[in-house]
């Protein structure tokens, strides 16, 4: 269970969607995990992700990492991030990237 949930807009671009999750870390928490889903306002449905959050005062990720899979093999980037010091968090995901779905990997380093 997360200790903290913020919904993203979907419209954000890759980069902005991790300076975003950054930004609740500084709080004193670590990204456990994001999807995408959608939220109605106003008669519409709009694309958000869903970033939850555990309550990590001391030893978290400081820098967070989101990998565009496209046709890349999960495995083959996990390995190349973990061999350059990043951890991966959860599995293969997918996100909304300026309202599209894309499977990403997520990454964080202290």
């Amino acid at each position: 269970m997360a200790d903290l949930t913020r919904e993203l807009d979907g419209d954000f671009t890759l980069e902005q969607t991790t300076k975003a999750c950054e930004v609740e870390q500084d709080g004193g928490f670590q990204l456990q995990s994001i999807e995408f889903g959608t939220k109605p306002v106003g008669g519409l449905v709009l694309p958000i992700n869903k970033a939850e959050f555990m309550a990590k005062a001391i030893g978290r990720f400081k820098h967070l990492l989101f990998v565009e899979l496209g046709a890349n093999d999960s495995e083959t980037i996990r390995n190349q991030k973990q061999a350059e010091g990043w951890a991966a968090i959860g599995k293969t995901t997918k996100i909304h990237i300026q309202a599209k779905q894309t499977a990403v990997l997520v990454f964080g380093k202290k």
